[in-house]
């Protein structure tokens, strides 16, 4: 390659990041069913970043253990759950 093409390569790859980090959307990709038949595996989602307070019932992704989750919100702070057996 010769040094434009290089370049051009660099301006659009640094354009490209730029975007990415501001925009307040976020595309990732389903591994696994614990959200079936909302999310099946292997489907992409695009995620926008929260403008408003949780609700219950929201989708949510976030990183814990070095992973990435998408999980469903259930409770809310001041909220008491009890787990009965079955």
């Amino acid at each position: 390659m010769n040094l434009q093409t290089r370049i051009a390569i660099y301006i659009v790859a640094l354009t490209a990041a730029a975007c990415y980090a501001v925009s307040p959307y976020r595309v990732g990709l389903v591994v696994g069913a614990r959200m079936s038949p909302a999310l099946s595996s292997g489907e992409f989602y695009v995620m926008e970043r929260p403008s408003s307070p949780l609700r219950r019932g929201d989708v949510i992704v976030f990183q814990y253990g070095g992973q990435t989750l998408v999980k469903r919100v259930l409770g809310l702070p001041g909220d008491r759950f009890y787990v009965q057996p079955r």
